[in-house]
């Protein structure tokens, strides 16, 4: 999966970060914009800080502490945090809480514990939840996405969700998604989420 994506754009060209981010933040210098949660060596959230240095706000790396003590290159701006995601979210109130590929590695169960300690930290009509995996259609589902779903179930005993399943599982913990934002139906998704009012 990751030698894929080394072909394709970063999630930032591909999808309206502007709309979904950067309209609207607080214009403090010391609020949080993004948190990218257990993203490992923080690629994408690099690569938002590249093509955003003057949004306004800092940007977090979380990961588990070993993960985040072995990263080599990482702007400085860019705030290295241990955290582990069974956890509660020690960061309040982050304009956005970025997931990749973090809640097809676990059952429902266990997707709700981490969601629970996200949305306790979010402020409603404000946090953005992003979440981007595979979103799988209902029906006609492409050769890549169902072997990525079979592989997932061979190796793992999970799955790829379709977005009525999406819908399901964040409406269990008082999200609601805003839009799911898709290039084809042949690549990953992004999730816009939020609190429901």
């Amino acid at each position: 999966l990751g030698g894929s994506l080394e072909t394709r754009p970063d999630w930032i060209m591909t999808f309206p970060v502007e709309n979904i981010l950067l309209d609207g933040p607080k214009p403090d210098s010391d609020s949080i914009l993004l948190v990218d949660v257990g993203e490992g060596n923080g690629h994408d959230i690099a690569a938002f800080q590249k093509a955003y240095p003057n949004a306004p706000g800092r940007f977090v790396l979380q990961d588990l502490p070993p993960v985040i003590s072995n990263i080599k290159e990482l702007d400085a701006s860019i705030t290295r945090q241990p955290h582990d995601f069974f956890t509660p979210q020690p960061v309040r109130a982050a304009r956005g809480y970025y997931f990749r590929y973090i809640f097809h590695d676990w059952p429902d169960e266990i997707c709700a514990q981490i969601r629970k300690h996200t949305t306790e930290a979010m402020e409603k009509g404000y946090n953005k939840l992003l979440i981007f995996e595979w979103v799988l259609p209902e029906k006609d589902l492409p050769l890549y996405p169902s072997l990525l779903d079979i592989n997932m179930m061979a190796v793992l005993n999970e799955r790829e969700r379709t977005e009525s399943q999406w819908r399901e599982l964040l409406a269990k913990a008082g999200l609601k998604i805003v839009k799911v934002h898709k290039a084809c139906e042949e690549s990953e998704g992004l999730i816009e989420a939020e609190l429901v009012e």
